[in-house]
């Protein structure tokens, strides 16, 4: 280096500028596969752009590099480097501006609403009416070129010969089929394929995505499906991290809360936010969110569950419609002399329950810690549950404690019309000695030995069903 350094000094005397582009294509095109050399590729033309400069300032390098290259880049001048870059992240307002200009340019339209022949869009399923640009965009992935491709599928589809509703449908119609292409192909399979050491296969990919059981899930969901899918393809789980690749990647997000707002917002991650190490990057008790471009794909070939409480989006609030927060919560009413049997049942009712329809399972082992008062947080844990499951026998039919628990949601049940309340008997108990009103319930008759995993799957597809009715219940009667 010294050598070019002198050279360098003597002939260079007047400014040179250097630009590289595709230098990331061109690493992956040199060494296939070979992701350390993609990465450190690019951080040694970081430091050699760097090094010239400081060595000879009529040397400027401008060289673009991928921003999950950047995010590895671990050096004592990278605040230095950091204040002679830009990180080209365009806002929501820089891409609203970028398609309203190329719509005016190649269509004369003014606006995207008048482009469009639409004001807004509506959300059928939340039941509110989107903005335009937002809806579109929110089903992106965030770069000008994703949205100039739903720009031009929405000017081939001749959009004013149609009537308002239909207008409206096609308008949706054309938004879904785009996202569910571009963001699995496009995005996930080709710009972000070179990531995945668990999804590097199309048939690892489709195996997981055919799990995936609705757009918002728990961190337990997250556990259930990542162990379903790791005995499908036949690895360990503790080597499998589909979801920490899809949150790496910004497909799945998470609820967090802003301090400064006081108040829940969605996350996705950024790919300047790329974490190379990727480990322990998903949190417990946290509230995760498909990116609705993957749901648009989901939706084309499962049936998938999706959470009418909020829009899902990047950057978009969370909110909770009466503290409930869209994931719903079976409170567990049993006798504690049945505790030891039931707990390895409880185990496998939640992973069932996670696979079909993500939900939180009150039991109070969990939930009461010490010094709380054990009365009252029973009856908090009753109120706010969608659902009391009875698990009854000699002993609970018994105890006084668990009456009042389930009898609190019979009352509720009588009031509102629907289930509250759903039985299920662990050992010889006949049907016809429970209290009169369980009597008119069909109760689920459950073994605790070897065909456990069957009787909780089973009463997993019956509480989802209530579940849905529940929340659907609860979306109806609050508004946010």
């Amino acid at each position: 280096m010294y050598v070019i350094d002198d050279l360098s000094e003597k002939y260079i005397v007047s400014g040179i500028h250097i630009f590289i582009d595709a230098f990331d294509q061109s690493l992956q095109e040199a060494f296939p596969g070979n992701l350390e050399a993609w990465r450190n590729g690019q951080l040694g033309l970081i430091k050699a752009a760097h090094t010239l400069f400081t060595k000879n300032h009529h040397i400027k390098v401008f060289a673009t590099i991928r921003q999950e290259a950047w995010s590895g880049f671990i050096d004592a001048d990278r605040q230095v480097i950091r204040g002679k870059s830009l990180i080209l992240e365009p806002t929501e307002a820089d891409l609203k501006k970028l398609i309203s200009d190329a719509i005016y340019r190649y269509t004369g339209k003014k606006s995207i609403e008048e482009f469009l022949g639409a004001n807004k869009i509506t959300n059928t399923y939340c039941d509110i009416d989107e903005d335009c640009f937002r809806y579109i965009y929110r089903h992106s992935s965030g770069s000008p070129r994703s949205l100039m491709q739903f720009a031009k599928a929405l000017d081939e589809a001749e959009l004013h010969d149609s009537s308002d509703d239909d207008r409206k449908r096609l308008i949706r119609d054309v938004i879904d089929e785009i996202s569910a292409e571009n963001i699995v192909s496009d995005y996930l399979q080709s710009q972000k394929q070179m990531f995945m050491k668990t999804l590097n296969s199309q048939s690892r990919l489709r195996e997981l995505l055919k799990l995936i059981p609705a757009n918002v899930l728990t961190a337990e969901s997250l556990k259930s499906i990542n162990k379903r899918f790791c005995h499908a393809v036949g690895i360990n789980p503790e080597e499998g991290h589909p979801f920490c690749e899809l949150f790496n990647s910004g497909l799945v997000g998470e609820v967090r809360f802003d301090a400064a707002s006081d108040g829940y917002f969605q996350y996705f991650r950024k790919p300047y936010e790329f974490d190379w190490v990727q480990q322990e990057i998903l949190k417990e008790n946290a509230i995760y969110v498909v990116h609705p471009g993957l749901v648009s794909h989901l939706v084309k070939h499962i049936s998938l569950s999706l959470n009418r409480f909020n829009v899902i989006g990047p950057g978009y609030p969370w909110e909770s419609r009466r503290a409930h927060t869209g994931i719903p919560t079976v409170f567990i009413s049993h006798s504690s002399i049945d505790k030891p049997l039931l707990e390895p049942f409880l185990a496998m009712l939640q992973d069932e329950l996670n696979l079909i329809f993500p939900a939180n399972l009150w039991l109070d082992a969990r939930m009461i810690l010490a010094g709380d008062n054990i009365h009252a947080e029973v009856e908090h844990g009753v109120e706010v549950s969608d659902l009391v499951l009875l698990f009854a026998s000699e002993s609970s039919l018994k105890s006084g404690w668990v009456e009042e628990e389930w009898s609190t949601k019979h009352q509720k049940e009588v009031e509102e019309r629907r289930t509250r309340v759903v039985v299920a008997i662990i050992d010889q108990t006949k049907p016809t000695v429970l209290p009169t009103f369980l009597q008119k319930k069909l109760a689920a008759i459950c073994s605790l030995g070897d065909s456990s995993q069957r009787n909780a799957r089973d009463l997993a597809i019956a509480l989802s069903k209530h579940l849905r009715l529940a929340l659907d219940a609860q979306f109806r009667g609050n508004a946010i």
